[in-house]
C-alpha cells in the first residue's frame, strides 16, 4: 500500500474518531468515555497550561506519547493525526485546487515565522498568560466545530425533521415525528468564524498555509523531529533533478537540490514518492540526526529575543487589563468547579467542549466581559440557561482541568454566586401580586416567602436565603418578567478552589430538610422569623405539656386537637382558617 494512501486513511480514521468523540460530548454520557482525549495529545497545550498555571496537570501527560513518537517518526502528527490539519487538507482540495494563487516552488525563510510565534507563546506563559486559543490546533478545531459548525447543523437537522414529520406520522413512526434536536446558540460565534476563516482561507495563497507559517505546535514538533531516524531518502543515482517531487510537496520541505530535505518541515505525507518517475524517493530509517539534509533552523538570536519580548509585552497587556479591562458589574459567573480565576485563565485553552456539553446552553463564550485575557472562556448566562442540578459534565470534558471533574453530589454543593431580587421589577414586590415561580423552581430550597404588612394589606414577598443559594440561575431563567429578570445571579459568595471538597457540615445542615425526604420539620431550615417551606408528614407530633405554638401572622396551632386543614396544618381556630403557604411547624 502506498504511503500516501496510508496517510489519507490515517487522517480519515483519526478525524472520524475526533468527530465521534465530539458528538459524544453531550448530556448525559458515560463518564468513562475519553471524549477529551484528542485535546490532551497536544504537547504544546500541556507545556503552556502547566507553565502558565504553575501546576502539574496529570490529564495532559498523554501528550508525552506524541513527543516520544515524534522523536522516532518525525513530524507525523501534523500529517497523520491533527484534526485541524485534516480539515485544512480537505478544504484545500475542495476550495482551492483550481483557484490557488501561483506559488514559487522554492521554500522561503518565512516558514520560520512559526518559531517566533512559539517563542512568544511560551514567553507569555511564563508570565501567566495563555494565548494558545489564537494558535493551537487543539483549541481552534474543537471550538470552531462547537461554536460555528455545530449550531447550523442542528438547525438543518431540525428543519429536515420538520419537513418529514407528516411522512413519519403517516407510516406510524410517531416517536421520530415528535423528536427534535436541542438548538444551540452561542454569543460571539462570529469571532470564532473569523479566525477559522483565516486558518482555512490561507489555502488560497499556499497549501497548508497555517501549518507552514503560523502553527506553534508544528514548530515545537519540528524542533524535536530534527533528530528522528525515520525520514525522506533519495537515491543519488535515481534522481535526474526533474523537481516534480518539489512541486508536489505541500509543505515545501524539499530544497532546490531535490536530494535534500528540510526535516523540520517534512510531515512524511508520501506525495513526493508517488511523483518520482524513477522510484528514487522513499521513507525509511537513517542515522539519527539531520544527515543528508539542509536543515538548519534559520532563527536569528535577535529575532528570538524580539519574539520573547513581544510575547512578554502582550502578556503584560492582557493580565493588567491595559488592552481591554474586565467588567466589574458582578454578573460574570464561572461554571461549577472552576478553579480560581488566575489559574483558570492560565489553564483554560478555550476549546469550547464545556459549552458544547452544557445541557441548557447556559454556558456561553465570554467576549470582553473578563477582558481580552478571558476571550472565549466559558461563563454562565442564567437567562440563556441555568446550571442543571443533575449535570456535572463540564468538568468531565475539560482537558486541562480548568474546571474540576467533580462528582455529581459535590458539584451540587458548589456556590457559583448568589441570586439577588430586584424589588422594583419583581411582580410580588412591585405590583403586590402573588408570584411563586422562583420559589417553586429552586432545586435547593433557597427562596422563602414571608408575610409583609403594607398599607394595602398583607402580602407574600420572596426572600433569598444566601447560605442555601448556589447561584444555579434557574430562578433567573424561569422569572416571568419580560426582558431582564427580576431575580438575577451575581458572583458574590462564589467558591473556587483547586483542590479539596466543597461539602461542609454547615451546608449539609442547611439542606437537611430537602435531602431527608422524610417529611419531618427541622428548625435549622427556618428563617429568623420561623418561616420556612411546608413539608407534609404522616408522623404524629410528640407529646408536650404545651401543645400550642404561635406562628407569624397571629395563627395558633394546637397539635393535641389534631384538626386538619388543607396543606397539612392543624389549628384551634374556630373558623378553621387556612394558613398562608410557606409556613411549617417545628415538632
Amino acid at each position: 500500500m502506498k504511503l500516501r494512501t496510508i496517510r489519507i486513511l490515517s487522517q480519515t480514521v483519526t478525524f472520524a474518531l475526533f468527530i465521534t468523540l465530539f458528538f459524544l460530548t453531550l448530556y448525559p454520557f458515560a463518564e468513562y468515555l475519553p471524549v477529551e482525549l484528542f485535546l490532551q495529545l497536544d504537547p504544546l497545550v500541556a507545556l503552556v497550561a502547566m507553565i502558565a498555571g504553575h501546576a502539574l496537570i496529570v490529564t495532559m501527560l498523554w501528550s508525552v506519547i506524541i513527543l516520544l513518537a515524534t522523536l522516532i517518526l518525525g513530524r507525523f502528527f501534523c500529517g497523520y493525526v491533527c484534526p485541524l490539519g485534516s480539515m485544512i487538507d480537505f478544504s484545500d482540495w475542495l476550495l482551492f485546487t483550481h483557484f490557488r494563487k501561483a506559488e514559487d516552488p522554492y521554500p522561503k525563510p518565512r516558514r520560520n515565522i512559526k518559531y517566533f510565534v512559539l517563542t512568544g507563546v511560551v514567553a507569555a506563559s511564563l508570565l501567566g498568560a495563555n494565548m494558545l486559543h489564537f494558535f493551537s490546533p487543539m483549541s481552534i478545531a474543537p471550538r470552531s466545530i462547537a461554536l460555528v459548525i455545530f449550531p447550523p447543523l442542528v438547525w438543518l437537522g431540525n428543519f429536515t425533521l420538520d419537513i418529514l414529520r407528516p411522512v413519519f406520522y403517516r407510516i406510524g413512526l410517531d416517536g421520530i415525528a415528535v423528536f427534535s434536536f436541542q438548538q444551540k446558540a452561542f454569543a460571539g460565534s462570529i469571532l470564532s468564524l473569523l479566525l477559522f476563516a483565516i486558518v482555512i482561507g490561507g489555502g488560497y495563497w499556499r497549501k497548508r498555509f497555517w501549518c507552514r507559517y503560523v502553527c506553534p505546535t508544528g514548530a515545537l514538533l519540528s524542533i524535536i523531529s530534527r533528530w528522528a531516524p525515520i525520514k525522506r531518502k533519495v537515491g543519488p543515482s535515481a534522481c535526474n533533478n526533474c523537481v516534480k517531487c518539489m512541486l508536489q510537496c505541500d509543505m515545501r520541505a524539499i530544497e532546490e537540490d531535490p536530494r535534500k530535505t528540510v526535516l523540520t518541515e517534512c510531515t512524511l505525507c508520501g506525495d513526493c514518492i508517488g511523483s518520482c518517475n524513477k522510484g528514487g524517493v522513499s521513507i525509511g530509517w537513517t542515522w539519527p540526526g539531520p544527515r543528508g539534509s539542509n536543515d538548519k533552523l534559520v532563527v536569528g538570536r535577535r529575532q528570538f529575543v524580539y519574539s520573547a519580548i513581544g510575547g512578554a509585552a502582550l502578556a503584560t497587556g492582557l493580565k493588567s487589563g491595559m488592552l481591554v479591562p474586565a467588567s466589574d458589574d458582578g454578573r460574570f459567573i464561572r461554571p461549577p468547579g472552576a478553579i480560581p480565576e488566575k489559574e483558570f485563565l492560565a489553564q483554560c485553552i478555550r476549546c469550547g467542549e464545556c459549552m458544547k456539553v452544557c445541557k441548557t446552553n447556559g454556558l456561553q463564550p465570554a467576549l470582553l466581559e473578563a477582558g481580552m485575557d478571558g476571550l472565549w472562556t466559558p461563563c454562565l448566562i442564567p437567562r440563556q440557561g441555568e446550571c442543571e442540578e443533575k449535570c456535572n459534565m463540564c468538568g468531565h470534558v475539560c482537558p486541562t482541568q480548568a474546571i474540576r471533574a467533580l462528582p455529581l453530589r459535590e458539584k451540587q454543593f458548589v456556590k457559583m454566586g448568589t441570586a439577588v431580587i430586584d424589588r422594583h421589577r419583581c411582580i410580588a414586590w412591585e405590583q403586590n401580586k402573588l408570584c411563586l415561580i422562583c420559589d417553586e423552581v429552586c432545586p435547593y430550597d433557597a427562596i422563602e416567602f414571608k408575610i409583609i404588612q403594607t398599607h394595602d394589606g398583607s402580602f407574600k414577598r420572596p426572600y433569598v436565603l444566601e447560605d442555601k443559594c448556589t447561584g444555579c440561575g434557574l430562578c433567573e431563567k424561569k422569572c416571568p418578567v419580560d426582558g431582564r429578570a427580576a431575580i438575577e445571579v451575581y458572583s458574590f459568595g462564589e467558591e473556587r478552589s483547586k483542590r479539596g471538597s466543597y461539602i461542609t457540615d454547615t451546608k449539609i445542615r442547611m439542606r437537611k430538610v430537602t435531602e431527608d425526604h422524610t417529611g419531618s420539620y427541622d428548625a435549622r431550615s427556618l428563617g429568623s422569623g420561623g418561616e420556612g417551606r411546608a413539608v407534609h408528614s404522616d408522623r404524629k407530633a410528640p407529646p408536650s405539656a404545651d401543645t400550642t405554638k404561635k406562628l407569624p401572622g397571629g395563627f395558633i396551632v394546637d397539635d393535641a386537637k389534631q384538626e386538619a386543614l388543607p396543606g397539612g396544618f392543624i389549628t384551634d381556630d374556630p373558623a378553621r382558617q387556612p394558613l398562608p403557604g410557606g409556613f411549617i411547624v417545628d415538632e
